[in-house]
């Protein structure tokens, strides 16, 4: 018990090396108000709704051509695809969706999406529909597969921008988001914006400001170079061009690349709250949980009468389990008791949430909230002694490639596991072979696992330098 102690207290520690400031994601709402969903501009993409979309056919310089038939709703995401056209000059036929409704500020839209594979522009934007006279947001123009000059940055950013037009006379105020600033442990670290879907989102605050959000997390400001003065569209499109460089007709051709994908739209617009006296807040900013299957939060709350208070609990990608209380009118401090139907797998990136609400009624009701991002669930690794001097590994560091030392006559089940407590590697290793080779692995440390033939588990540090 107590070397399986002294474990854990290791992997704490190493995780504290790597944590991140708790971030916000979607704005707090000011004193006396609440984000409100705006349904003509939410959708889940289960099905095609003309209630809220059509299909916008101008089209932007060749090769594109802007077709109905490219975008469409299909396995719970709106695909906007890339393919070959019949026409030597506009040969690309992709697709564009934009809202029926338009919203102006204060309001705050996301959505989460994957960016195709080829060269070019994924977008989601707002827009009034005048090139001359326009205010446009860019929220993400991502080309994740660049053919052009020197590009590599670009398919981990988000590539944002104001566009303000009087005229004919366009004012910019770019701005950007790279995947590789995420905090440390967020899921999509590092990866290029067609590996994973991404939640992207702006909070477009007042006549001037954009505030830009990346996963949850605040990515910056633009500041526009005029007043906005227009109610906007949503919209999403794919498209080619030369400044980036034109997708390849090999690549449009191909369906594991050619599509952008959104899974869904969710937009938001500051309204009246019920009550200025309803308030929630977790009475604890936590960081780290332990693997368990039933959690119990604290809340401090004040209410203006009998309310509901509901703690959501969220791995990285989607909703687990929420609790939930009736408290009565006053403040004080609650108790919140979330069971989960398994226990979460270790890592990070985990989400709290908690709101109050009128009895009987439904999160879209929330009188006040509040959320801890990037929670850490950590995980256990079971030894008997995590430096035992039967097995040396050499060199140590290395490139990646080890080899164990053992007097040994039977085989060896090894397991490797990132400083997230995530097994990254797994290999019998037969009684003839003393070699593994991780050099697959980023740099870093981790943790090797080594099940001997007694049945005891043996866990070393190693250190990967390239």
């Amino acid at each position: 018990m107590e070397k399986k102690l002294q474990l854990r207290f290791l992997i704490i520690t190493m995780l504290l090396l790597f944590s991140t400031h708790l971030l916000k994601a979607q704005p707090k709402a000011p004193d006396g108000k609440k984000w409100e969903l705006v349904e003509e501009l939410s959708d889940e993409f289960n099905f095609w709704d003309s209630d809220k979309w059509q299909h916008s056919l101008w089209n932007y310089g060749p090769p594109n051509v802007m077709k109905k038939s490219q975008s469409t709703v299909a396995n719970g995401n709106l695909q906007i695809k890339a393919e070959l056209n019949d026409d030597a000059n506009r040969w690309m036929k992709t697709g564009r969706i934009v809202s029926k409704a338009r919203i102006s500020f204060p309001m705050y839209t996301e959505c989460f999406m994957k960016a195709s594979n080829i060269s070019a522009y994924n977008t989601f934007w707002l827009n009034n529909g005048d090139i001359n006279n326009r205010n446009e947001i860019d929220v993400c123009e991502n080309n994740a597969n660049p053919t052009a000059g020197d590009r590599r940055n670009l398919p981990f950013e988000t590539h944002a921008n104001i566009h303000h037009a009087v005229n004919g006379n366009n004012i910019t105020s770019p701005s950007s988001f790279d995947t590789r600033d995420l905090p440390n442990g967020s899921p999509n670290k590092n990866k290029k914006m067609n590996e994973a879907y991404f939640k992207i989102g702006v909070h477009w605050e007042n006549n001037r400001d954009c505030h830009w959000y990346l996963d949850g997390v605040y990515a910056g400001t633009s500041v526009a170079g005029r007043d906005f003065t227009r109610s906007l569209n949503i919209l999403f499109d794919l498209w080619t061009n030369s400044w980036t460089g034109f997708a390849t007709k090999n690549s449009i051709q191909d369906d594991s690349k050619n599509t952008m994908y959104v899974d869904w739209v969710h937009t938001y617009k500051l309204v009246d709250s019920d009550s200025t006296n309803d308030k929630v807040a977790f009475s604890n900013v936590l960081s780290e949980l332990e693997q368990q299957t039933s959690y119990t939060f604290d809340i401090n709350y004040s209410a203006s009468t009998e309310r509901e208070i509901v703690v959501e609990f969220w791995s990285p990608t989607a909703w687990l389990q929420n609790g939930k209380v009736t408290v009565p009118r006053g403040s004080g401090t609650t108790t919140v008791t979330v069971n989960l139907n398994n226990e979460p797998p270790a890592g990070q990136g985990y989400v709290l949430k908690t709101h109050i609400r009128p009895t009987g009624t439904t999160w879209q009701e929330a009188l006040d909230n509040d959320q801890i991002n990037n929670i850490t669930i950590n995980g256990t690794l079971s030894t008997n002694d995590i430096e035992n001097s039967n097995y040396i590994i050499y060199p140590n560091p290395s490139n990646g490639v080890f080899t164990i030392n053992s007097s040994r006559t039977e085989d060896l089940k090894i397991q490797v596991f990132n400083l997230l407590g995530e097994r990254v590697y797994k290999k019998v290793l037969e009684v003839n072979t003393n070699s593994i080779n991780l050099s697959n692995l980023n740099s870093g440390m981790y943790l090797m696992s080594i099940e001997t033939p007694s049945k005891t588990t043996v866990t070393k540090k190693i250190m990967i330098e390239k």
